[in-house]
């Protein structure tokens, strides 16, 4: 069920993402900003960070989207003005972070440390009970060391 509301939340805020910039009418894009803010909200409830998703609402998509607006209205932008983007800035971003994506995920492939996992482990250093360290380790040699105990 987490996985499932992990990729709602997250392809919910790559396309908020893409439509807060690709969008001409800035109202149109204060509105995919703030489905966005809030499906990042979202995240962090997921990983149980209450705490952030509060802060996430209330500064994020409370204060700050309201400046933007409200600022949005102060300006009275003509028509001429609101629209900047052009057809080809948009294919142009489009094109750029597929390019990027692309990399990304071609350099993770390679990566020698794809798909590794550890964990952090407290451990005893020495004899003395005092003193432990953290270390990051895989979590089957995690088990083989428990399991020596």
């Amino acid at each position: 069920m987490v996985a499932f509301f992990f990729a709602y939340f997250s392809l919910v805020s790559i396309v908020a993402g893409i439509l807060t910039v690709a969008w001409r009418n800035p109202v149109h894009c204060g509105l995919a900003l703030l489905t966005l803010l809030l499906h990042v909200a979202g995240l962090f409830v997921l990983l149980n960070a209450e705490f952030i998703f509060a802060v996430q609402v209330i500064v994020y998509a409370g204060a700050i989207l309201v400046l933007y607006l409200f600022v949005l209205m102060l300006l009275n932008l003509k028509t001429e003005e609101r629209y900047l983007h052009s057809r080809r800035a948009v294919a142009l971003f489009v094109s750029m972070a597929a390019i990027m994506g692309f990399s990304l995920g071609f350099l993770a492939w390679l990566s020698p440390f794809g798909g590794l996992i550890e964990v952090l482990v407290l451990t005893q250093v020495g004899e003395d009970s005092r003193f432990l360290a953290l270390f990051l380790e895989s979590p089957q040699r995690a088990l083989e060391r428990a399991a020596e105990r």
